[in-house]
């Protein structure tokens, strides 16, 4: 039901969720692909080119927070859907919040050390969604039965949610500019596969005295990729096209602090003419509503007909979830020459909607044993806990691990504990390289090194002056 696409939401954020901050300073192949001033390989200890060989790289995350959180919990653990922690009439919001990044195919390769030059090729599939949900939506799954029927209960059902899912093909480029500083820029091509939006501005409902029959009204606007039928070949997204770009810069300063800045994922999809708009204001009669087992569907398929009058077919734009992204880290060495520490602080801001995260990464190796701890916080007053386990050696990386650490091993757990909010997260990734190693000109048998130097290193000499590289 269109009314209900925060359910759709729900089930994504607990199924397929995108994890954005253990993977960084890690110089993995993903995270080159994600933070594109990062680098992948390492000179005299790296092959080549790296790639994932056609396994993928995914990622993800979700949360749910609000009082509706604990009915979905108790619906999953025991069977059982309790509203008690909900109220009625009120318009308590619950944030959902949901992300996932799948990188199926993966290739990179060094070109040359005259400015430790990199290019790569990606394809991935990307699913964003968020929504603010009332409490009334969820009563309303348990029973209409939870309202006071004598009357018209207003502004029940006032929800907004979005999802979208695209394809997206990339270039990325990376070069060391200088010793200090290196640029990295993605381009990528986008390929909407699905789209759909709802805003309730106003909503009532009641039962008449007799409980024969009830009475739904919706206020809003309703958008979506698809009006009709959704067909195979649309998961091919080919027709709507988008475009995307991503740029960064990391930047080694004298006292050992290492900045990375990064504007991620700037980009739009056009929906194609088929798509549409539904402006509604309609009030739908539910009838014989006492005498079905399945009145609550019946409320819900009310509300699909309401959202479904008035269309108009058209094509529009809607915005990638880009971020502004600021990380600045420091590489400790303990105890043992083998042994380092290396903290994160990084905060993240969404530039077209509403979202703002701050993290602290602890990454801790030991030769290739890796094992990073995190801590988040969100404007949504949501506190996530994560970790990681990665084995990487210059030529082969594997890694595993949640961001929600602890919402994740709780979110089964049959107990009735009340929590502050619920979600569930898990990732892994694999690649590795191949081809000559990068070697120096002091013990090199072959030096893939060019004659000029890049685009940005030109760049940044007529922009600096420099006479020395």
């Amino acid at each position: 039901m269109k009314i209900f696409l925060l359910l759709f939401l729900f089930f994504i954020a607990f199924s397929v969720n995108a994890q954005q901050f253990l993977q960084y300073n890690t110089g993995t192949l993903y995270d080159s692909f994600e933070n594109p001033a990062q680098r992948a390989f390492t000179p005299d200890s790296s092959r080549q080119f790296s790639f994932n060989f056609f396994i993928p790289n995914f990622s993800s995350t979700g949360y749910l927070a609000g009082r509706a959180q604990n009915s979905i919990h108790s619906l999953i653990a025991n069977g059982t859907y309790n509203s008690s922690q909900l109220v009625a009439g009120s318009r308590n919001l619950n944030s959902v919040n949901v992300a996932a990044n799948s990188y199926w195919f993966m290739l990179k390769f060094y070109n040359r050390l005259d400015g430790d030059q990199e290019f790569g090729i990606s394809a991935q599939t990307k699913v964003e969604g968020r929504g603010s949900i009332t409490d009334g939506t969820f009563l309303l799954l348990d029973s209409y039965k939870n309202f006071d029927n004598a009357s018209f209960n207003n502004d029940l059902f006032n929800d907004k949610a979005q999802v979208q899912s695209y394809h997206q093909l990339s270039l990325t480029y990376r070069q060391k500019v200088s010793s200090t500083v290196a640029f990295g820029v993605k381009l990528s091509t986008l390929l909407g596969t699905y789209y759909n939006k709802v805003a309730i501005d106003h909503s009532s409902f009641s039962v008449q005295n007799d409980s024969s029959q009830a009475k739904l009204n919706l206020q809003g606007k309703y958008q979506s990729s698809y009006i009709g039928q959704y067909r195979k070949r649309d998961i091919l997204g080919l027709k709507n096209p988008g475009a995307a770009v991503s740029f960064g810069i990391q930047a080694q300063l004298e006292n050992g602090l290492l900045l990375q800045g990064n504007l991620r994922d700037l980009g739009f999809i056009r929906w194609s003419s088929s798509s549409g708009t539904f402006d509604f204001s309609q009030t739908e009669t539910i009838r014989n509503i006492e005498n079905t087992l399945d009145n609550d569907s019946k409320i819900l398929t009310a509300a699909d007909d309401i959202t479904s009058r008035s269309g108009v077919q058209h094509s529009f734009f809607s915005a990638t979830d880009g971020k502004a992204e600021l990380a600045i880290s420091k590489k400790y060495n303990i105890a043992t020459p083998d042994f380092y520490y290396t903290p994160t602080v990084i905060a993240s801001k969404s530039l077209f909607y509403n979202g703002l995260t701050a993290a602290f990464v602890n990454h801790f190796n030991y030769k290739s044993f890796w094992f990073t701890a995190l801590a988040s916080y969100n404007d949504d007053r949501v506190w996530n806990s994560g970790a990681q386990l990665m084995i990487k050696s210059p030529n082969a990386e594997f890694f595993i691990g949640s961001e929600q650490l602890f919402k994740s091993a709780h979110f089964f757990n049959k107990s009735n504990t009340v929590y502050a909010s619920s979600g569930i997260s898990a990732f892994i990734g694999f690649s590795a390289k191949f081809g000559r190693f990068i070697e120096h000109p002091a013990n090199a048998s072959y030096i893939p090194m060019g004659e000029e130097k890049g685009f940005f290193s030109r760049m940044w000499l007529r922009i600096f002056k420099r006479s020395n590289y």
